[in-house]
């Protein structure tokens, strides 16, 4: 089919530009806000901070994007897990823009310290405010990254149900949303840090797992039933009505 061919190719190039986005903001930002003095390393490099702010957007827009290309698809089979999986990764796109704009404001609140210059209860004041900030966005991360596995996860299960993808890979997809979910959910808790080497390793498997994913879907596609994911018609059954001798 046209459409499931499009579909499989859409949902491939954005899965590997949503990795893609995810780890340059990780990568642009986090060396930046993460020391103690985040606001005059913030007001220093503004320019960087933007642009991974730019590429949060990035991250929440393809998250949302991976879910609509995979609808077409999904509902023809299971139409409550596609719509579900729809649900959270819109949910967690809409955090991560909301994280996006804290970052954004973090980098305004820097520039206003360095107006201020040496005026220590206004640093104060600025550094209580960037904590907020900081954390509001770490809070949004969170959230986003919980809507990501279950998310995930309805749609591993659509494509283990009904065969869409190799059983392999959706085994280890849905092995892999359990493992982060479990994560995740320490992390919302406070058990353990957000991007602690924990959560980061607990990651990896669904890293690994929709790069091999994306690169299935380019190649090969999705593997559909015969029946194109309608309801096999059951024959008919007709019933022969002797016609009366006259008929003969």
């Amino acid at each position: 089919m046209t459409t499931t061919r499009a579909s499989a190719r859409a949902a491939g190039v954005l899965f590997l530009l949503a990795t893609a986005v995810s780890l340059i903001d990780r990568a642009l930002i986090a060396p930046i806000l993460g020391g103690a003095d985040y606001l005059t390393a913030a007001a220093a490099n503004s320019d960087r901070v933007v642009a991974g702010a730019f590429f949060q957007v990035a991250t929440g827009l393809t998250s949302a994007a991976i879910a609509l290309a995979l609808y077409p698809v999904v509902a023809r089979y299971a139409a409550g897990l596609a719509i579900g999986s729809v649900g959270f990764r819109l949910i967690e796109g809409t955090f991560y823009l909301i994280g996006a704009l804290g970052t954004l404001l973090v980098v305004s609140l820097a520039h206003q310290v360095g107006a201020v210059g040496a005026d220590a209860a206004a640093a104060t004041a600025a550094g209580s405010w960037g904590q907020v900030l900081l954390d509001l966005r770490d809070r949004c991360s969170q959230i986003g990254i919980l809507a990501f596995y279950v998310g995930g996860t309805l749609y591993y299960l659509a494509f283990l149900r009904h065969r869409l993808v190799p059983r392999w890979l959706s085994v280890w997809g849905l092995a892999s949303t359990g493992l982060g979910f479990t994560t995740a959910v320490l992390v919302f808790c406070g058990a353990i840090g957000l991007f602690s080497p924990l959560q980061v390793a607990s990651n990896l498997p669904i890293f690994l797992n929709e790069i091999v994913l994306a690169i299935w879907l380019l190649a090969v596609g999705f593997t559909e039933p015969a029946t194109g994911g309608l309801p096999v018609a059951q024959p008919s059954v007709v019933t022969e009505v002797e016609v009366g001798s006259g008929a003969r």
